[in-house]
């Protein structure tokens, strides 16, 4: 997903660390119009030194998001990024 500002993971992650994954990898939860998901970030791409500019984000979730929102590529969706506690604000 594109966004309109760089967006970077912060503190309150879940992380996975390299080398058992290759590469450092932070983890946080959200919701995208109305589905749980997770925000999927790099180290390298949180930085700016990856693939994807701060302004891109991956999200995994249960469901196939484009299909189950009916998406196209342009449309705009809310996301909600979970607080401290972990659960979304």
């Amino acid at each position: 997903m594109v966004l309109d500002r760089p967006w970077h993971v912060g503190r309150k992650r879940v992380r996975l660390e390299p080398p058992e994954y290759a590469v450092g990898l932070g983890i946080v939860p959200c919701r995208i119009e109305g589905s749980d998901g997770f925000i999927l970030r790099t180290d390298k791409n949180d930085q700016g030194d990856g693939d994807h500019p701060p302004t891109v984000i991956e999200i995994a979730s249960g469901v196939r998001l484009r299909a189950a929102l009916e998406l196209h590529d342009g449309d705009e969706v809310e996301i909600v990024v979970a607080d401290e506690d972990g659960d979304p604000q």
